[in-house]
């Protein structure tokens, strides 16, 4: 009688599934057995985002965060103008987590305070710039430089492409030739490759 799972990810043999009404399930070995836990206080868990013992989940404007690989979450709630959320990012060792929406928008959160939302400037408005209307649609980390972290690149729905290397504070747009989704993006060293698909 558990609610309808809506989506899967899996690290090595840890495993989480979640789904309708605030249904987590988890597995550390590899889905042989799972243990089931829902009731979150949200109705649909539709974005989720596991790294090491860090794991997020979205439904509207309601987070649950976890820092035990899903053993307990608290509920937080994003700010208002986040609007419509596609994707989540939780970076190396769960320092910091992000959120991107439809409307142009990036929200970060440190893993140590997941209650404080901030929504960063990616049109830099701040200095007079244009706000930034892409319908953001994944986020990707990559590369980690200890506390300065990693590269990120937010993209957009038609191809855009915007990348920050201060832990999201400055973003500035690339361009990549292609109308098509970036679906993948990894680097090593100075070597990023972005993948779409048509």
């Amino acid at each position: 009688f558990l609610p309808n799972a809506k989506g899967l990810s899996f690290t090595g043999d840890q495993g989480l599934a979640f789904g309708e009404y605030g249904l987590v399930m988890t597995t550390k070995d590899g889905g042989a057995s799972w243990t089931a836990q829902s009731g979150l206080a949200t109705k649909s868990l539709w974005v989720f985002e596991v790294r090491d013992a860090a794991v997020v989940g979205i439904g509207g404007k309601d987070v649950v965060v976890s820092t035990d690989a899903g053993k307990s979450f608290q509920r937080y709630t994003l700010p208002k103008e986040a609007g419509t959320i596609s994707d989540a990012l939780v970076t190396a060792g769960g320092q910091f987590l992000y959120a991107v929406g439809s409307n142009g928008t990036i929200v970060r959160a440190t893993g140590a305070d997941p209650s404080n939302w901030q929504m960063l400037d990616v049109g830099n408005v701040a200095m007079g710039g244009k706000k930034v209307t892409t319908g953001f649609v994944g986020l990707y980390e990559v590369g980690n430089a200890g506390e300065s972290g990693g590269l990120l690149f937010a993209a957009g729905g038609r191809g855009e492409l915007f990348r920050s290397d201060n832990r999201g504070d400055n973003w500035t747009p690339i361009a990549t030739g292609t109308p098509q989704v970036i679906q993948a993006i990894a680097g090593e060293g100075a070597t990023v490759v972005a993948v779409t698909y048509n």
